[in-house]
């Protein structure tokens, strides 16, 4: 992988995040996570964490072995039943969301400015709905967000 790749992994897609890669996972929320192997990785107390064999073989999807580089479409990234993600270049003053929903945005480079609140490259930040229509300030040059978001009902 490199910097900017995306890839959709659905329930059920056995997968794992090599050394090195910093990521930013959008996820619905269920909560569940199954290990299959942990790479001799320790809990605080020093053991092994827990896997979860069983429960992993029952829920893999071993028709699913070929995941595909996604490629954006504009600005949309992944669109699913569960949630939207979008990278937005924010060049000028912009509002979070085009109706009355939050939108949760993650700053990938620059710093954008939105209610007084200055954000910078790592931070996440929620725009509740009812500041929807809040201008996002860009701060400086070459500012990119990304905005997730759930569709609309």
């Amino acid at each position: 992988v490199k910097t900017g790749d995306s890839f959709f992994v659905p329930s059920g897609r056995l997968h794992a995040i090599g050394g090195g890669n910093v990521i930013v996972e959008i996820q619905e929320n269920s909560d569940t996570t199954y290990r299959v192997y942990d790479w001799a990785r320790t809990d605080a107390g020093g053991q092994p964490r827990t896997l979860h064999i069983e429960q992993a073989m029952r829920s893999i999807d071993f028709t699913d072995f070929e995941p595909q580089l996604v490629r954006p479409n504009d600005e949309l990234i992944v669109h699913c039943p569960h949630f939207t993600v979008e990278k937005w270049d924010l060049r000028a003053p912009r509002p979070a969301n085009d109706r009355p929903a939050y939108a949760l945005f993650f700053c990938l480079n620059g710093a954008v400015e939105t209610t007084g609140v200055h954000i910078q490259p790592g931070d996440f930040f929620l725009v509740p709905a009812t500041a929807h229509a809040a201008p996002l300030q860009p701060r400086a040059p070459g500012t990119t967000l990304l905005r997730i978001t759930q569709p609309p009902a």
